[in-house]
């Protein structure tokens, strides 16, 4: 068996700020290479890993000269798990697709060899997985890929490299090279090369999870901004535009439609426009049988109230009619954050909140709507 050892501190360096906040301390990159798909039938030739030693940024590669070479090989991993936990609480495992390949496939390999109780002492509360795969699955109709595979995601991100095999067309290559390990430097140098490229963009593949951050909070709101228009009916309306100053950097620009409203995420900052409406809305009451509908008004009150009226100028309130108007300035709203809501008609999807004249001057209230827009889209992603 093989260990490689590399010092990639220098490259590290070269790498956006982002991936530096997210690859921290206690962070282990992961990546295997194996002799087929079904981890009951196939074995790990190769684990590629990239962690923090000290000040420096180390690339290992634990190598099987043999597939008898296994054992010892996964012994190894294991260790390095170990000593990481032992400097840190905690260890974040990052992978692309690895809570369904990587780590079950580790698993499944080592119940070969080692107790049950071993394997699950490495793998306890301590370790999480930091899936990126499974991160930006949740985010598809986000990014809009024409898919999430690894390659793919690399092109977005502007990273273009070229394989001369993939990791399927491996499998022959090191089943070539255990014939004679001896005289198959060319193939050994194949095998070790992919592997490397695989973890070192995997590294770079964090640049992606920018978006997650900025959409979980990592924003500072800087300025809002009205604008008014005219609309297709020659009608004017007037929309607010919310810069947020990102504390992650994206690396790409993305434009996304939620609902009715529209944000942009470009470099460091990230612009909501939101459309105000101007006008009357209607408060559905959720107990309308307390309420009684007044058709010359056109507006419900409580039976409390209505027993003054003649019972010809009142009439029991349904759900739909169970309603009081408010004239006044209006911001949408996406989730129960807001107690009392609005509704052009009871059938409306989209509900209003009354602002004032207090709420477009208060920092604190606009910080808490940009809040309630993006929890709202986390909400929908499914992102925690």
């Amino acid at each position: 068996m093989q260990i490689i050892n590399k010092d990639i501190t220098k490259h590290y360096h070269l790498l956006s700020s982002n991936i530096k906040k997210i690859f921290s301390e206690n962070a282990i990159i992961i990546d295997i290479e194996t002799t087929g798909f079904s981890s009951k039938f196939s074995s790990i030739y190769l684990i590629g890993m990239i962690y923090k030693q000290a000040d420096n940024i180390i690339l290992t590669q634990l190598f099987c000269d043999s597939l008898d070479d296994e054992k010892e090989c996964l012994l190894n991993f294991f260790n390095l798990l170990k000593a990481q936990k032992e400097k840190n609480d905690s260890i974040k495992l990052i992978t692309f697709n690895g809570d369904h390949f990587d780590i079950p496939f580790i698993k499944q390999r080592a119940e070969n060899y080692f107790e049950e109780s071993f394997i699950n002492s490495t793998f306890n509360h301590s370790i999480f997985s930091y899936d990126i795969f499974k991160k930006i699955s949740k985010l598809k109709s986000f990014f809009n890929l024409e898919n999430y595979k690894q390659k793919t995601v690399e092109n977005f991100l502007g990273i273009n490299r070229i394989d001369t095999y993939n990791g399927g067309e491996l499998i022959d290559v090191y089943k070539n090279y255990v014939v004679d390990p001896s005289n198959s430097s060319e193939q050994l140098e194949l095998l070790l090369q992919h592997n490397h490229d695989d973890v070192i963009y995997l590294l770079s593949l964090l640049d992606i999870i920018s978006y997650e951050y900025i959409l979980t909070g990592e924003y500072t709101l800087s300025n809002v901004e009205q604008n008014t228009y005219l609309d297709i009916n020659n009608t004017q309306q007037i929309e607010l535009f919310f810069t947020l100053k990102n504390n992650f950097i994206v690396p790409n620009t993305i434009n996304y439609r939620y609902h009715n409203i529209y944000l942009k995420f470009n470099n460091n900052q990230t612009t909501i426009r939101v459309p105000v409406y101007c006008g009357v809305l209607k408060h559905f009451y959720s107990d309308y049988k307390n309420y009684y509908f007044l058709e010359n008004d056109g507006y419900a009150i409580h039976s409390s109230l209505a027993s003054f009226l003649p019972s010809d100028k009142r009439k029991k309130a349904t759900a739909r009619t169970a309603y009081q108007l408010k004239e006044g300035i209006f911001l949408p709203t996406f989730n129960d954050d807001f107690e009392y809501t609005f509704k052009h008609d009871y059938d409306s999807n989209t509900t209003y909140f009354l602002t004032d004249a207090n709420f477009f001057s208060n920092y604190d209230c606009l910080c808490k709507y940009v809040y309630h827009i993006t929890k709202s889209i986390c909400s929908e992603l499914k992102i925690n």
